[in-house]
């Protein structure tokens, strides 16, 4: 997801420069691509992804045959979308920028904002959430929809979920069942043409926010070429607070989803896809 600070969301840590080569091996799912494809509907012209990554939702994004700009704050994302866009010979129509969320100023604006898994939440510091949703806000176009997919990092207690049997997925990279601290090794990757990639993580409450912490190796064969370490903070939200900071920012709830099934927010639910719309929106679209 991120270094310390984060894709699109303020000066990325050396870590985070150093992933953006692995990216595409560490970071991607595509478990959400169904709900977010979904929400490109016939009224959906313009689409702003931010952050983007490297590109992991840019095949579909290009696919989809409308305007679409991926942003990101680190140099070496951005370069990544640039060439799958060259490659998939769309630069007319799609575009990948260099952008700060907390600082956002494009020259137009979107029927559809798309801030995937958790990187809202990246937003730690105090201010910096504050700053960024207004920014959203500023971009988006009457009747548009901005899509926060958030998550609380703790177990999901919704009596939908223990209805059910399915839980609200949780990131890839955080267990709740996980003693905090504890050191676990989640994989090894190979990395083209030869290489390979080994992440070791742990997670860490801290009050309102939760810091992950990233071991990574890197190497050939038998050999270590390289290690490294980089963590993310993220900060916790409740319905009633995202609801608060959208209020503030003359946005409001339009829904919330607890899975990628569209399943309905229930309290305690872990995940909360959240749609917001401009407060003075009367009736969903």
């Amino acid at each position: 997801m991120a270094g310390s600070t984060a894709s699109g969301l303020g000066t990325p840590d050396a870590g985070y420069r150093r992933r953006a080569r692995f990216y595409d091996v560490e970071y991607r799912t595509t478990e959400d691509h169904g709900y977010l494809r979904s929400l490109v509907t016939d009224r959906v012209r313009s689409i702003l992804e931010i952050p983007s990554g490297s590109g992991r939702n840019a095949d579909w994004l290009i696919a989809s045959g409308r305007r679409v700009v991926c942003a990101d704050l680190e140099p070496g994302m951005v370069d990544q979308v640039r060439a799958r866009i060259e490659k998939a010979g769309a630069p007319e129509r799609v575009t990948a920028v260099q952008a700060d969320m907390r600082e956002l100023d494009l020259p137009e604006r979107f029927d559809l904002i798309l801030v995937p898994q958790e990187a809202f939440q990246l937003l730690h510091e105090p201010g910096d959430a504050e700053r960024a949703l207004p920014r959203l806000a500023n971009h988006l176009r009457p009747g548009g929809t901005i899509l926060l997919d958030l998550y609380t990092f703790d177990s999901d207690g919704s009596q939908e979920g223990k209805r059910t049997g399915d839980a609200s997925p949780p990131p890839d990279y955080f267990d709740p069942r996980l003693a905090e601290g504890r050191v676990v090794t989640e994989w090894r990757r190979p990395v083209p043409p030869t290489g390979w990639l080994e992440r070791a993580r742990s997670q860490h409450g801290e009050g309102n926010r939760m810091r992950i912490v990233y071991d990574y190796r890197f190497g050939e064969g038998d050999r270590e070429l390289d290690r490294w370490t980089s963590s993310i903070r993220m900060r916790r939200y409740t319905a009633d607070g995202i609801a608060g900071l959208a209020a503030r920012s003359g946005l409001r709830i339009r829904r919330i989803a607890h899975d990628y099934d569209g399943t309905p927010w229930v309290p305690g639910a872990a995940r909360m896809v959240t749609h917001l719309c401009a407060a003075s929106e009367e009736e969903e679209r």
